[in-house]
């Protein structure tokens, strides 16, 4: 099975729904609450999609990307050396916290991180 990030599936639902109908805007909700943005938000995004009638991928995108701005932001993660360094990286299956473990590790390499599994929860491994 393949696993795309959002802007994929966004770039792929405009692709696939040549309407603007009720199931188009019924599965961006859907994808926009797979992206733990919440259903008021989808709902919020969705809407507005809806009265701004986009007639490319490129606009649908735009207006996505405008609307998400705001509600999606980023930390930079600097460990302190000689301190003992501890995050903790929350949210729902699938939406890429290893992959984020995995290039924070990458990219600080030099001050020598030691990641600890400990205390992680996977469900799909539990009997």
């Amino acid at each position: 099975m393949f696993k795309f990030g959002l802007g994929a599936k966004l770039k792929a639902l405009f692709g696939f729904k040549k309407t603007l109908d009720s199931q188009f805007f019924e599965d961006l909700e859907d994808l926009l609450i797979e992206g733990d943005f919440g259903a008021k938000n989808a709902m919020m995004i969705s809407d507005e999609v809806k009265e701004r009638k986009p007639q490319t991928q490129e606009e649908f995108l735009g207006i996505v990307k405008e609307l998400l701005g705001d509600k999606v932001s980023g930390t930079e993660l600097v460990p302190k050396k000689g301190k003992l360094n501890v995050y903790l990286i929350l949210g729902v299956n699938g939406v890429g916290k290893t992959t984020s473990i995995g290039g924070f590790v990458q990219t600080s390499r030099r001050s020598r991180p030691s990641p600890s599994r400990r205390g992680l929860y996977r469900p799909s491994t539990e009997a």
